[in-house]
């Protein structure tokens, strides 16, 4: 329903395919436009049962699942490995934000921080590299922080101020 009438009134979707299972069926969902797609590395193997280890085989994964369905860009991130960008012309490679990691690190909400800055970037207007960058700032910081304890946008300012 959402993904259908974002769709038809131009709204850019973002879709973060958190939880799934290999024991159900997304075709549904991905037959939907969809202007960012959010996988993880176990995601995407589940989307497209190709596995991920580096930018060549995510954008392999990527542009199977953009040849496949109306899917316009796909930003899988691979933990500490970083995350991969694919678009309709580019594909580029983002590592980690490095973070002081001095106290306790817990994965908890680092890809639900990258998405809700990826929405955010994408609804201002923000390229996609840029917004990514800012995404991975985000997520590093989420990663240095026990628990869900939201990243703020004043948070990724001050990471990227000369």
């Amino acid at each position: 329903g959402a993904l259908r009438l974002a769709g038809k009134t131009g709204v850019r979707s973002v879709v973060d395919p958190g939880g799934i299972s290999p024991d159900e069926d997304y075709q549904e969902i991905l037959s939907q436009e969809i202007f960012l797609l959010k996988p993880n590395e176990h995601e995407i193997e589940i989307l497209t049962g190709r596995s991920v280890s580096d930018l060549g085989s995510a954008t392999a994964a990527a542009r199977h699942l953009m040849d496949t369905f109306p899917v316009k860009n796909v930003l899988i991130t691979h933990g500490p490995k970083g995350s991969y960008l694919v678009t309709a012309a580019t594909e580029d490679y983002f590592p980690i934000f490095p973070v002081d990691e001095g106290g306790e690190c817990d994965e908890t909400g680092c890809g639900d921080q990258v998405t809700a800055v990826m929405a955010a970037e994408i609804s201002a207007g923000t390229p996609l590299p840029s917004a990514v960058a800012k995404a991975m700032i985000a997520g590093s910081l989420q990663f240095i922080r026990t628990g869900i304890n939201p990243v703020t946008a004043d948070d990724v300012e001050d990471m990227t101020a000369p």
